[in-house]
């Protein structure tokens, strides 16, 4: 098993916390990091602190539309074509992680589905633009419930990798949150993929949070995240994290656990783990 994370320089401080955590609960993990060309220097010197780390330029970071998002979104489909290994494990950095994969892994390679993931709150139209109704193909569609690609056990198989890079050539200009659209989409249209249920990556705005210990293997802070993480771009409707903290306390009654989430990021960035 690999594991493929893709960052640029101002995520480093969340990458840390969660390369830490991975060798906390992994025996010798091949961590496998895609960055910008600009950046590989900087993250090739910051990575000598890990046992193993790799870090490799993405060249097609700019090959499909990203919008407000990072052009380094388009690397996780690079673990498609991660043919040395039979499992490859994708994460966004802007996780906590509470326990190690190995289970997780075992249960999507025994799906035999490529894409393995916990549900994500947006359904397949939902991740479509607007101009998706003017595709036939695409207007056939049912709203199919998605997959979240921030944390992602795929399947490598060079074929499908092809196949999943066609559909994203056909497809990317008529996504909203692109990468993630374009493999649901690809998922649908072909087999599917494994639910691994929130077990495996619980939501920022889950009611769960509030439980005394997190039963999840991490829980994803997407934007807004909260600010000890580090970077946090703004993009276009999206809530302060004064603003999501307020809407979790009228939709559950509780604060926000912040503080909890902060102690274990902090933890997690010193490598000072209790379990």
């Amino acid at each position: 098993t690999a594991f493929l994370l893709a960052f640029d320089r101002g995520y480093a401080r969340m990458a840390t916390a969660l390369v830490r955590s991975l060798e906390h609960y992994h025996a010798d993990p091949d961590v496998r990091v895609l960055t910008l060309a600009k950046d590989v220097d900087e993250l090739r010197a910051w990575a000598r602190q890990f046992q193993s780390v790799r870090v490799d330029p993405f060249a097609d970071a700019h090959s499909f539309r990203f919008g407000e998002w990072h052009p380094l979104i388009w690397a996780k489909l690079a673990a498609f074509a991660c043919a040395d290994v039979d499992s490859c494990v994708v994460l966004d950095v802007d996780q906590i992680m509470y326990c190690g994969v190995d289970e997780f892994v075992d249960t999507a390679r025994a799906s035999g589905k490529s894409i393995a993931a916990s549900p994500d709150m947006t359904r397949l139209h939902g991740h479509m633009r607007g101009s998706w109704r003017d595709d036939p193909e695409l207007r056939r569609l049912p709203d199919a419930p998605c997959f979240n690609a921030g944390a992602m056990i795929i399947r490598p198989d060079v074929a499908i990798y092809r196949d999943v890079l066609r559909v994203a050539r056909a497809y990317n200009q008529r996504m909203f949150l692109p990468e993630q659209g374009v493999l649901n989409l690809w998922a649908y249209l072909n087999e599917g993929h494994c639910d691994l249920t929130d077990r495996f990556m619980l939501p920022p705005m889950s009611p769960k949070l509030l439980r005394p210990a997190i039963d999840s293997c991490l829980v994803h802070f997407w934007t807004p995240r909260p600010p000890f993480f580090g970077a946090n771009p703004a993009r276009s409707g999206e809530p302060t994290w004064e603003e999501f903290t307020a809407a979790f306390r009228r939709d559950t009654g509780a604060a926000y656990p912040t503080e909890r989430f902060r102690a274990d990021f902090e933890a997690r960035l010193q490598g000072s783990f209790t379990a």
